[in-house]
């Protein structure tokens, strides 16, 4: 139980993680 709650809550780390970096590389590529 605590391993399946441990894995949901890395996914949704990484996940928000992996969302924000998209958002910066296409930041990135309207500015430049």
């Amino acid at each position: 139980m605590c391993t399946e709650l441990f894995r949901l809550l890395y996914n949704l780390y990484y996940q928000k993680d992996f969302n924000m970096s998209v958002i910066k590389k296409q930041e990135n590529i309207l500015a430049g």
